[in-house]
């Protein structure tokens, strides 16, 4: 986890630098300031397209009756892009605009997906209302007890 840490909020901001101050030798600090300003602001302008899209995915699926999971998940990605796009450095915009592609944010929610997976764990065990009955099909309804544990309890 720290070494996560290390290259997010030390080594990525180096390197940002580094590439902008290299560009700035190659073009001049005016067509730098100038690139970094026009992807600040499309990006900001994709990043309210796909979110308000991602939004109204959510709302249609609440409407429908299901869990937006899924959409959900898109959400939480457009939003981190846009927090990328707005962040001045090619680097963090690369990944930005990616995450706007959807082909590509699919890749990531389904490896965000994965992950929460493998660290959620439901804990709980059926009660008397769920055993099953004589012709009850495959799609009956089952109730969980659980116990919301405090951190104290957890101990």
């Amino acid at each position: 986890m720290w070494l996560y840490l290390i290259l997010l909020f030390v080594f990525l901001p180096w390197t940002e630098l580094m590439l902008l101050l290299k560009l700035n030798s190659l073009v001049g600090w005016l067509d730098t300031l100038a690139i970094v300003l026009i992807t600040g602001m499309v990006g900001a302008a994709l990043a309210r397209r796909e979110g308000l899209r991602a939004v109204t995915r959510v709302k249609a699926a609440f409407s429908e009756g299901k869990l937006p999971t899924t959409e959900l998940v898109d959400a939480v990605i457009v939003f981190a892009a846009g927090l990328l796009l707005i962040t001045p450095g090619f680097i963090t915009d690369t990944v930005g605009f990616l995450a706007m592609v959807p082909p590509v944010r699919a890749v990531f929610r389904k490896r965000i997906m994965a992950a929460a997976k493998a660290h959620v764990r439901v804990v709980g065990r059926p009660t008397g209302n769920a055993e099953r009955r004589h012709g009850e099909s495959d799609d009956a309804v089952i109730d969980v007890s659980a116990i919301v544990l405090d951190e104290d309890d957890q101990r």
